[in-house]
């Protein structure tokens, strides 16, 4: 009989056969029971046979090792003295319980002696006759498997409390949106306990819209394979409390690499987004109050130069009522009144855009003009004691920007020398020149920064005020940030934005007791642009039109005024005081009318509603909206409606003239 092993070094031969020296040459029995010998030793796990007297018959060599004893040191002795250490079986013994039954038991045991933990399992060995005549213990190692075990549930109890802890809701799903997990504060949010959660989906607690969302959310971040985020309003089952949640979804994997499913972490951002907005807000108001501080000084320039206006219109009203009696042709008092009532129109219109009354256009700004307005106008408002001396190159020709808001970063810097300058008596120096910035200069701004080369219009303001300090001059430019000393820095940090907004940069350089140069670099356009002065005003007798026009005004000078001009076009005039009239009228004449010139502010009824009225009952009847003041809040209407157009207070009879021809379709005549 061949053994089960080819490579077996044994040799089985006949009884009694020893004739090949040098090899061991056994019996099949004895071959077969040296075979199994060794087989019984190779085993790792421990293995004792123990006769129904608990005494040990036979072990291999596995448990020898352990109990620290040869074998034939531990057969004949008692396996609980020998294992366990005790003078008697312990109750409830294994090896009792197959000797009771003849079945085989298991059990989980700690042995000190053998240093370990063993799952062990007693079997009957049985005589032909069916009798228990001995057991076999084979006890196996899972000392480093309970370990392992304990770490897993201590991590598992760790990780659990600081998921359940932490203020964010947390939760996972499997790639079909069931829930497999959540934490208390994911609790909240469906008002259910996890227990109750688990195995179900969005679609079991929420609307079915909201729940299509979370779905949606789920496969993008699965499908990317990289965590998604978003921002999305909840309410909060258990209280009804809403909050905006910013959440994080992170697809998760097995140690394969194999999708299955998805992490969620949600944290509540409402106060912090609140908080945002109030500090925006805050800026905002901030930043207007610091403006309005300014239009104190601003409105005694304005006043001066209203001043001066109304001068010129009076005085040439007074030359032409005396020419016109005596027969004299007064057509140059006429333009030089029209031209004063234009530079008038045009003050207005950037005091309405300083007081951020007016959209914001970035324009071709004549910078050079702008300064020398500036200056002239600030020179008749600051305090007698400051002088203003200006250096302004026609060179600096013309920068794209809003106008609006470069005068105020002008305004604001010569204010700001003036305050430094205080009660004593000081200079304010203004120069405007041309500053082409090369690499090798090595220019930087106030904070260091290196200014990229290229050809900048420079404005440099410097006074001989009280200076500025190295600690106050690192604040200068935070938000709310005031200072103690004569010059405030009014609406610096609304000056530097402004400044930033238009790709420009600031320097700063300051001595205290001595003065402060502020230095503002606005990028010049790669193209050379021209800028013309204004050729005096040419009258044009413009070409006859005809149609009706429902003239809507609650100024009755304006309603005379616009009728005889209207009249001299060409046009039949209706008038109407408010939009209520104007909607009675039109219900009566609608067929007659050919278009609406409609003021925008009103009582009774304003513009835009008189608009709204009207576009009930006439979808494509021309609408003119005439307003000197907040425009911008009826540019969305004009945009949107292809009958519709806006002229702005105070307008030429030529332009009123156009819009009125474009928006009925004639084109310009």
């Amino acid at each position: 009989m061949p053994t089960d092993n080819p490579k077996e070094p044994l040799i089985l031969v006949a009884e009694g056969d020893k004739s090949r020296a040098g090899v061991e040459k056994l019996s099949f029995q004895e071959a077969r029971g040296e075979y199994w010998e060794r087989i019984f030793d190779a085993v790792p796990e421990l293995i004792a046979i123990i006769d129904p007297d608990h005494t040990i018959t036979r072990v291999n060599k596995a448990m020898a090792d352990r109990c620290g004893v040869a074998p034939e040191n531990l057969v004949g002795r008692k396996c609980y003295e020998v294992v366990h250490g005790l003078s008697q079986p312990l109750a409830g013994c294994p090896h009792a319980k197959v000797l009771l039954d003849g079945q085989a038991h298991s059990a989980e045991i700690e042995e000190p002696r053998c240093n370990g933990v063993f799952d062990v399992t007693v079997s009957p060995l049985t005589a032909e006759e069916g009798r228990v005549i001995a057991s076999v213990h084979i006890m196996r190692d899972v000392t480093s498997h309970k370990q392992a075990a304990r770490l897993l549930a201590e991590n598992e109890i760790r990780l659990r409390t600081l998921v359940q802890t932490i203020p964010d809701l947390v939760w996972l799903k499997d790639v079909d949106g069931v829930y497999l997990a959540c934490n208390r504060m994911f609790e909240r949010f469906f008002g259910a306990g996890e227990a109750d959660i688990i195995g179900k989906t969005d679609y079991d607690f929420v609307d079915r819209e909201l729940a299509d969302f979370f779905r949606e959310h789920d496969r993008k971040a699965m499908a990317a394979g990289e965590p998604s985020n978003n921002e999305e309003w909840i309410t909060f089952a258990d209280d009804g409390q809403q909050a905006l949640l910013e959440t994080i979804k992170t697809p998760m994997r097995d140690s394969n690499g194999r999708l299955i499913g998805v992490l969620g972490i949600a944290r509540d951002i409402t106060e912090r987004k609140q908080a945002e907005e109030n500090s925006l807000e805050m800026e905002r108001k901030y930043q207007q109050t610091q403006k309005l501080e300014s239009l104190g000084v601003l409105a005694g320039g304005v006043a001066h130069d209203f001043n001066n206006i109304l001068t010129i219109i009076l005085g040439h009203c007074y030359v032409l009522e005396e020419e016109l009696e005596s027969g004299i042709s007064g057509k140059d008092h006429v333009q030089q009144i029209e031209a004063a009532a234009t530079r008038a129109a045009e003050l207005c219109h950037q005091m309405l855009a300083y007081a951020g009354q007016s959209p914001q256009v970035k324009v071709w700004v004549n910078l050079w003009m702008l300064v020398d307005d500036v200056v002239k106008m600030l020179s008749s408002a600051i305090k007698k004691n400051v002088t203003i001396e200006h250096d302004i190159s026609r060179d600096v020709l013309v920068i794209t920007g809003d106008n609006a808001q470069i005068q105020q970063v002008v305004m604001n810097l010569i204010i700001n020398a003036a305050e430094a300058i205080g009660d004593k008596n000081g200079t304010i120096r203004v120069v405007l020149g041309k500053k082409i910035v090369i690499e090798e200069q090595d220019e930087s701004d106030f904070l260091g920064n290196a200014i990229q080369p290229g050809r900048y219009a420079c404005l440099e303001v410097s006074d001989t005020g009280c200076g500025i300090d190295e600690e106050t001059r690192k604040r200068i430019f935070e938000p709310f940030f005031t200072t103690k000393f004569t010059g405030r820095g009014l609406g610096m940090s609304a000056v530097l934005g402004i400044i930033k907004s238009h790709g420009g940069v600031l320097q700063l350089a300051s001595t205290p007791g001595v003065g402060t140069t502020f230095k503002v670099y606005f990028p010049l356009p790669d193209e050379t642009y021209t800028v013309e002065a204004v050729p005096a005003y040419e009258k044009t007798p413009l070409a006859k039109v005809s149609g009706t026009i429902l003239l809507v005004d609650d100024e009755v000078e304006i309603r005379a005024i616009d009728s005889i001009l209207l009249n001299t076009m060409g046009f039949s005039v209706i008038t109407a005081l408010n939009g209520r009239e104007a909607l009675d009228i039109f219900s009566l004449h609608e067929s007659e009318i050919d278009s609406v010139l409609l003021d925008l502010i009103m009582p009774e009824m304003g513009g835009l509603e008189t608009y709204r009225f009207l576009r009930a009952v006439s979808p494509d009847v021309p609408i003119v909206f005439c307003s000197g003041y907040d425009i911008e809040a009826i540019s969305a209407v004009v945009e949107t409606d292809d009958h519709a157009e806006v002229v702005k207070k105070p307008f030429k009879p030529d332009q009123l003239r156009e819009v009125l021809l474009k928006v009925m379709g004639h084109g310009s005549n």
